[in-house]
């Protein structure tokens, strides 16, 4: 018995597109996402519609889209979430054109204030924070000339408390609040390579309280954290060819710097920072087509400092200290994905995409990375292993995803646009596949298919998985399997996070009944649908089940044998299970047996039809099939005779496996062809004259077809042997007038060269004048070859007993045979 299960699994952990939705023209881009109340997402952004700022719910339904394209305004930069679902943006123009932009908008979208701060002639903000009272600290660059970086603090309800200029040619790009209500702020050069990797700070009034610059021309810092001590921790860099190494600076909350260090030999700059529980620092660097995994102690004195063959943009710590990052190579388009172990050993170094820009850890160290061109999204195991490999839009060097997080859920959310798209926000989450299988029938009873449900994991509420209870149910097909093949099946499958270690594959199994028949049915399909998945959505939502049928077999089961002049030789073949069981072609078409002739004794052609164009096929709905050979009719007697079919090649439609017991692939079988009866009849060839002295053949004795008394020639291979007397009607004596020189019997050879023979009769001249006397002759039998066809004496009287005439010719001038 055969029992096949073939199944195939989309990944494991493949993850559903909740939404992928694009909220405005080409030359958009959203810049940053965040979560808001009950998983709602905002995003802000900008671009030839000016600011936009759009929020929606967790679902992907619009709950606003405010654009705001006043005051010289090109794209928002950060946000801020704010009690009662309020929000407030900040961004503004350029360093040439516009000015900083505040904007705060209601729960519903309404503007509650939009100010401008500048003179019209560039500016933006890059960052804003709030302080204990509300109020809001922002930072960036003002349009003065040369640039300087701007702090900004404005009260709640948009008043501005004060707004003062930084060190010329440079930007602010990050600030923090300490303990005392101090403002830190970090930047660099603004782009004109004259300004420094620059840190400034300033009491809740705008006092400066310290000002420093790091590096040479060119350096700027990309990200600051505020450490437990109140110090703050600085990285950086610069670009290629400014002469700025990858750099990391330590400052207390005096103003003091306690370390400040340059990583590399090359020039380069750090793009991503961590500080884990034990004050440990990590970073990730690019420089050039290089880059770089730093591991430090608080004091700034390296732990490990690993170099890598790609630029690294991003940087995640995960469980049990192990440091992720990734990036790529800009000139080859590949991108990189590398994991160090605590020690500094790499564990991953993956070579897979194009760039990466940005990277997620989820809660069971999943690595999540979107290119930094176009919309691709790839997710590895901890070990680094593809899990899945997503194109979210149209792929153009000119788009990307500029922001990239986590829900506190764990669904993932990606924003961006660019030149080719517009403002674009997709959503990929936790979703449940059900897998296909193909199972074969089996030959008697019943047998499982065992379909595997598979989830992406569990979502998460307050940090904690949450289960998952999926309802499944068989769906027959049209055409396809029913209910007279499976057992219609209906359940639940209940997935309970404690039964699956952090990850681990989330999969269990269901079994659904597939019932034997006695039908030919080649390839049927039902499929189990998914209904729903708790708060889950549905990856693929329908696992199809392919029912193979066991393999058949064609077997001959007789037939029967032809015979000349017109009876057709006849074979039968049926279709069977393994087990001789006889099945029904329900393929709806007919099961085509490809067939010739085999060496029999039989001649194609010449003692049957030879042609093969006659279909022999087991119609839908039958069993069996039979073909008939047509006979030819001859004038040969010969023995039974041996026709050979021979079958080959099956064609069975719907992908039925038919073929013949064993391993073999052709059948033969045989059948008889018998030949028609036949006769032997009597005549007489002459009378005689006593005078004669030669034997004389006076009675011929020929084999004829019993049908119509032609003539047929001995083709059996042995003599036919016919047995014949002397009637009592005869007047002449046996031994005095005549003397028969065959005895009792005379042959017909079968060597196909005959189909008579004579009775000789040597006759006695005893030279005395008598009447004329009669021989009288009649058949008794007849034999032939016992396989050969029927043979018998004809039974008709004046063909089986023929009369000579013996004419006495004595006298006295002496014998003369005359015959009358």
């Amino acid at each position: 018995m055969l029992l096949l299960a073939i199944g195939t699994q989309t990944f494991a952990q493949e993850m559903p597109v909740v939404f992928n939705k694009s909220f405005s023209a080409p030359k958009n881009q959203y810049k940053k996402l965040a979560i808001a109340e009950n998983n709602a997402i905002v995003a802000i952004g900008g671009g030839s519609d000016n600011g936009c700022i759009t929020k929606l719910s967790a679902t992907g339904n619009l709950i606003y889209n405010a654009k705001l394209n006043k005051g010289g305004l090109v794209a928002y930069q950060d946000l801020l979430l704010l009690p009662k679902n309020e929000l407030v943006a900040v961004g503004g123009g350029t360093i040439a054109y516009g000015n900083a932009r505040i904007t705060r908008l209601s729960a519903t979208g309404e503007v509650v204030f939009d100010k401008s701060i500048g003179n019209g002639q560039g500016g933006y903000f890059t960052k804003i924070i709030t302080d204990r009272h509300g109020n809001y600290i922002t930072v960036g660059v003002d349009g003065s000339k040369p640039a300087q970086a701007r702090i900004t603090k404005m009260s709640p309800d948009g008043k501005v408390e004060f707004d003062k200029g930084f060190g010329a040619h440079n930007v602010f790009t990050n600030v923090l609040i300490d303990e005392d209500e101090n403002i830190i702020a970090v930047g660099g050069d603004v782009g004109d390579g004259q300004g420094k990797a620059y840190m400034v700070k300033v009491d809740g009034k705008g006092e400066k309280q310290y000002e420093l610059s790091f590096g040479k021309p060119g350096a700027t810092f990309e990200k600051m954290l505020l450490l437990e001590d109140g110090a703050v921790l600085a990285m950086g860099g610069g670009a290629y060819g400014t002469g700025n190494a990858s750099r990391i600076a330590k400052v207390n909350a005096e103003g003091q710097v306690v370390f400040d260090k340059e990583y590399s030999t090359v020039d380069g700059k750090f793009n991503a920072m961590k500080v884990n529980d034990l004050g440990q620092i990590f970073a990730c660097a690019e420089e050039k087509d290089k880059g770089r995994i730093v591991k430090l102690r608080p004091d700034g004195t390296e732990l490990f400092n690993k170099e890598v063959d790609a630029a690294l943009y991003a940087l995640e710590v995960g469980k049990n200290g192990k440091v992720v990052a990734a990036g790529g190579n800009i000139g080859a388009n590949t991108g990189k994905v590398v994991k160090l172990l605590p020690d500094g050993t790499m564990v991953v170094n993956k070579n897979v995409g194009s760039v990466f820009q940005h990277l997620l850890l989820t809660e069971e160290d999943e690595m999540c990375v979107v290119t930094k061109e176009g919309y691709r999204l790839i997710k590895l195991t901890p070990d680094g292993e593809m899990m899945f490999d997503k194109q979210l839009g149209k792929y153009d060097a000119k788009t990307s995803l500029a922001s990239l997080v986590m829900s506190p859920s764990g669904e993932i959310l990606a924003a961006g646009g660019g030149d080719e798209d517009g403002n674009r926000i997709i959503k990929i989450s936790h979703g449940v596949s059900i897998n296909d299988i193909a199972v074969s029938e089996p030959l008697n009873g019943l047998s499982n298919a065992t379909l595997t449900i598979t989830l992406s994991g569990f979502l998460r509420s307050n940090g904690v998985r949450t289960p998952v209870n999926v309802h499944y149910k068989t769906i027959p097909h049209k055409g396809g399997a029913g209910p007279s093949d499976f057992d219609v099946t209906e359940g639940t499958i209940s997935f309970v996070p404690s039964e699956f270690a952090a990850g681990a594959i989330i999969s269990k199994t269901i079994q659904i009944p597939i019932k034997s028949d006695n039908l030919l049915e080649g390839k049927e399909t039902f499929h189990v649908e998914v209904l729903d998945a708790s708060e889950l959505y549905l990856t693929k939502a329908k696992g199809e089940v392919t029912i193979l049928d066991q393999p058949a077999m064609v077997k001959f089961i007789g037939g029967s044998n032809g015979a000349e002049p017109n009876t057709d030789v006849v074979f039968s073949a049926g279709l069977f299970k393994r087990d001789n069981t006889p099945l029904v072609n329900a393929t709806s078409k007919p099961v085509r047996l490809t067939y010739k002739f085999g060496n029999g004794t039989a001649l194609p052609g010449v003692d049957f039809v030879s042609s093969i164009k006659a279909p022999f096929a087991i119609d839908s709905g039958a069993t069996t099939a039979s073909l008939n050979v047509k006979v030819k009719d001859d004038n040969r007697f010969e023995l039974a005779e041996t026709v050979v079919l021979v079958l080959s090649e099956i064609k069975a439609e719907n992908e039925a496996v038919v073929g013949y017991n064993g391993d073999v692939t052709s059948i033969s079988a045989s059948q008889y062809i018998q030949d028609q009866a036949a006769y032997i009849t009597l005549v007489k060839l002459t009378d005689a004259n006593e005078s004669a002295t030669a034997p004389v053949s006076m009675f011929k004795c020929i084999l004829v077809k019993a049908a119509d008394q032609s003539v047929q020639t001995n083709c059996t291979g042995s003599d036919i042997n016919i047995f014949f007397g002397v009637d009592s009607s005869s007047t002449a004596t046996y031994g005095k007038d005549y003397v028969i020189m065959n005895g009792d019997m005379v042959k017909i050879t079968g060597d196909c060269a005959f189909s008579e023979t004579d009775i000789q009769v040597a006759l006695v001249n005893d030279r005395i004048k008598e009447p004329d006397a009669l021989v009288v002759v009649k058949l008794r039998d007849a034999t032939a070859a016992s396989n050969a066809g029927m043979l018998k004496i004809s039974p008709e009287l004046k063909l089986n007993k023929a009369v000579a005439i013996i004419h006495d010719d004595d006298n006295d001038d002496g014998t003369v045979l005359t015959a009358k």
